[in-house]
């Protein structure tokens, strides 16, 4: 006589998981990756900031794209946006400390440089 095969284990369906457990799951992984995210990033090596030319005729140079050996509107232009966006070489111009590079503090960056476009 043949084995008759109980109905439940033919053709049935899984037993879902328990929400709970997902849930347990899911936090767990969420928790780990907090856990060793600051590990991973703490070995990593800092990306190396060029520093920014503290001598007046480096700085000049380095706004000075025409070589022309003064500071068009444009160049001048390029000066007031470098200082508000934080370069800290040029803090040393800001004679009135108004946060802003006026047209004379910036004649100062390289002495008888002059300033175009006036």
């Amino acid at each position: 006589m043949a084995r008759r095969v109980p109905a439940k284990t033919l053709g049935a369906i899984p037993t879902p998981i328990p929400m709970k457990k997902i849930r347990t799951f899911a936090l767990t992984l969420c928790a780990l990756g907090l856990a060793v995210s600051p590990a991973l990033a703490a070995g990593k090596p800092k990306p190396h900031k060029a520093k920014a030319p503290a001598n007046p005729e480096d700085i000049f140079a380095m706004f000075d794209i025409n070589h022309n050996g003064r500071l068009d509107i444009n160049e001048r232009d390029n000066v007031k946006t470098a200082y508000v966006s934080g370069n800290k070489s040029l803090a040393q111009f800001d004679t009135n400390h108004d946060g802003k590079l006026g047209d004379a503090e910036i004649s100062k960056i390289v002495p008888g440089a002059g300033i175009l476009g006036k």
